[in-house]
């Protein structure tokens, strides 16, 4: 996913990009290995190398949860989540709720909103029709409220989906 030309052209400059990401964590500070962390995962998610992703996204949870950054903490659950989402519901579940959790107490409507999003998919993926209801309906709520129109779309998408 994301730009930088397609095919074999996009692909080498996401592995470009990783060999400098690579080396700002060779140097970097806790908050610059928790961003180099974020982006290699990142990076190798947009190659589909899920395991990779996963391990990055998990370093750059622990180097969050040592800054004392709850906003860090939820960028993480929100990348690990969307990382596990087809191959480990269950994680992509807890760390979609603690990413709620935290946009929550960070007063983070644009997370509390992708965050619900987020969970919608997971229980539609799960066959949990109610429960995905229940969650665009949050999603559609706090899109309302935001004036979001494309949040605010595509929750009643999916509300239109599981009906």
């Amino acid at each position: 996913s994301g730009g930088g030309g397609g095919g074999a052209r996009g692909e080498a400059a996401v592995r470009e990009a990783i060999k400098y990401h690579q080396q700002h964590l060779n140097i970097a500070d806790v908050p610059g290995r928790f961003i180099a962390h974020s982006n290699l995962g990142l990076a190798y998610q947009a190659l589909g190398e899920t395991e990779q992703a996963t391990g990055q996204h998990e370093q750059a949870l622990r180097y969050a949860i040592r800054m004392s950054s709850l906003a860090g903490e939820s960028l993480a659950c929100a990348h690990l989540g969307q990382v596990k989402k087809e191959a480990d519901a269950t994680t992509a579940k807890a760390c979609t709720e603690r990413r709620l959790q935290l946009a929550r107490t960070l007063h983070d409507t644009s997370g509390k909103g992708d965050a619900y999003l987020q969970l919608g998919s997971l229980a539609l993926q799960g066959r949990e029709w109610g429960d995905a209801r229940h969650y665009y309906e949050q999603a559609m709520r706090v899109a309302d409220q935001q004036s979001d129109q494309t949040s605010l779309d595509l929750a009643r998408c999916s509300v239109g989906v599981v009906d």
